[in-house]
């Protein structure tokens, strides 16, 4: 571990944005980061399987729809992963700031105590004087048109007859739309008052 990085606890999730149980540790991952902002960096390194996991925009449009916001490495020839003796998707492995590993957990079903092991160890033996390691903003992935999209990555459209309109799930938005045919849009759920939706997929209009 070199550069900005010597001196911190750094956690490594080798992943690949096919692996549905990549995923799942996603959002505990971001809540560590935001528990620990001083002397742990969390870098992502995704070594994907397919020739079409390794593309560089691929990952991008990934890491902007599971709106990730800490450093992602593109693994696509399996350096790292070799490096470090991984086996499967997910892995975290932790580097103290020494920079030998301290932990390799396997697998989802222990992110949550992997994570109160990094805030415990953190706390327990702290790095040296360091800066907050500030998260990435998030990335609107427009193809370099600079435009802002209306929809980001919209998981479901249904045609509903009887009022000649479509529902969308906007996905990555929290948000289900209703917009007439020519995609004008009529009604925006939920409504202030109503519950957040998180991440809606399906649709069922009665």
């Amino acid at each position: 571990i070199y550069g900005n990085l010597k001196g911190r606890y750094v956690l490594l999730d080798f992943f690949t944005y096919c692996c549905i149980n990549c995923m799942h540790i996603l959002p505990a991952l971001h809540q560590l980061e935001l528990d620990v902002p001083q002397g742990l960096v969390v870098v992502g390194v995704h070594s994907g399987k397919f020739s079409n996991e390794k593309n560089n925009d691929n990952i991008l449009n990934a890491v902007s729809r599971y709106k990730i916001t800490h450093p992602v490495i593109n693994d696509q020839n399996y350096e790292m992963w070799n490096s470090y003796s991984i086996i499967c998707w997910p892995t975290l492995v932790l580097i103290n700031p020494s920079g030998k590993v301290v932990l390799i957990s396997i697998g989802e079903s222990d992110v949550e105590k992997v994570c109160q092991f990094v805030k415990d160890v953190v706390r327990i033996s702290p790095p040296s004087e360091l800066q907050p390691v500030a998260l990435l903003p998030q990335t609107d992935v427009d193809g370099g048109s600079g435009s802002k999209k209306v929809l980001s990555y919209p998981g479901k459209v249904h045609y509903h007859i009887d009022s000649n309109t479509l529902f969308i799930s906007d996905t990555s938005n929290n948000r289900v739309l209703q917009t007439n045919s020519v995609g004008e849009i009529l009604h925006k759920y939920p409504s202030p008052d109503s519950p957040p939706l998180d991440s809606p997929q399906g649709l069922l209009v009665y």
